[in-house]
């Protein structure tokens, strides 16, 4: 007596059903936090107030558009206009640099949170052995519980235990991680289809199965996807948030330079032109205009445009209207009726670039 007491026994205390709630919440939460630090990053590249951001940058160009309007002689506004385009161009550029940045950044956390996955796997698989030849070591099961919340953290999982002690664990779409002493692992590889990397789940026989997130055209996840755990947050980010915002600056931007051009080409210039070069290159200069490699090749119509030449003196020679069928006109064509109306006194041709 008075020496203290003794351990007779260690029982632990474990509710299935509460565990496999917190699992669930677990998983939810942590597909949310995976969302939740990158989507901040993306609120900070589009900040924007009335005096930045690029609905500012904008707003300055079109008016700097408007100033030239009504003063197309000065030069003042001329060079105001190319400074705020200059400045608008320098927003999109560094929006962009930096969605692209972050989508890299995910690629990246991607696959190291699916190497580390795979690490966990493996550890619950040795865990399961070790267990199952002494199922009263509460250390390994406090130790393997521990690893399938972890595990549970980077991809949602179910958990089936036994009386015995042993423990099946598989992703919420039904594939088995762990099996006993028998794993699977995760795989990040590119999907042909869809021309950029997924999640996969690897079968016994080294084949894999696409388990990426996705969402349906409602907004639902798709059946036989995962859609818990900080992985499947990643490819939510990417794929429903960074890339749709990367592409869709892409087709602001493209748009925008198709209408300056358009306004542009309407202009003349201050002094007349001795020669003028292109800056737009084809891929095949036989090819009809339609399907020649040019930019904007698909938004070109049926029409024409009209030359004028001038003497010495500013006064008007000659001019002439090519038409174009974007459908069956090549550049070459162009470029012979250029040089057919004209006669010498005004050449076209096509350079190496």
């Amino acid at each position: 007596l008075g020496t203290g007491a003794d351990i007779v026994a260690i029982r632990a205390n474990w509710d299935r059903f509460i565990e496999k709630q917190f699992l669930i919440a677990l998983g939810s939460l942590s597909c949310s936090e995976a969302q939740l630090g990158y989507l901040s990053q993306m609120d900070s590249v589009f900040n924007q107030s009335e005096e930045q951001g690029l609905a500012a940058a904008q707003d300055e160009f079109l008016s700097a558009w408007n100033g030239l309007s009504t003063y197309p002689d000065s030069l003042a506004e001329r060079e105001d206009l190319l400074g705020e385009a200059e400045s608008l161009l320098y927003g999109l550029n560094s929006s962009y640099s930096e969605l692209r940045d972050m989508s890299a950044s995910v690629e990246s956390e991607i696959a190291d949170q699916v190497n580390t996955a795979n690490d966990l796997i493996d550890s619950i698989g040795l865990l399961n052995e070790q267990i199952s030849a002494n199922p009263d070591n509460y250390e390994l099961v406090a130790s393997r519980d521990q690893a399938i919340r972890e595990l549970d953290e980077l991809i949602g999982v179910e958990v089936l235990s036994y009386e015995d002690g042993s423990t099946k664990i598989y992703t919420e779409t039904g594939h088995p991680l762990v099996e006993g002493e028998e794993t699977h692992h995760l795989a990040v590889a590119y999907d042909d289809d869809t021309s950029k990397t997924g999640l996969f789940w690897e079968n016994g026989s080294g084949g894999l199965v696409d388990i990426t997130p996705m969402n349906d055209d409602d907004g639902n996840p798709v059946s036989g996807r995962t859609d818990s755990g900080s992985i499947a947050g990643l490819f939510i980010t990417r794929d429903e948030y960074v890339q749709p915002t990367m592409d869709r600056l892409n087709d602001y931007t493209s748009t925008l330079i198709w209408e300056t051009n358009v306004a542009h080409s309407q202009g003349a210039g201050l002094e007349p032109h001795t020669a003028v070069e292109g800056t737009y290159g084809v891929d095949d200069q036989t090819a009809p205009l339609s399907d020649c490699g040019l930019d904007f090749d698909d938004k070109i119509t049926s029409g024409e445009f009209t030359l004028y030449t001038y003497d010495a003196d500013g006064n008007m020679t000659a001019s002439s209207a090519i038409s174009i069928d974007p459908a069956t006109d090549s550049l070459d064509d162009v470029v012979a009726d250029i040089n057919t109306a004209f006669g010498g006194t005004l050449t076209a041709s096509v350079n190496s670039d």
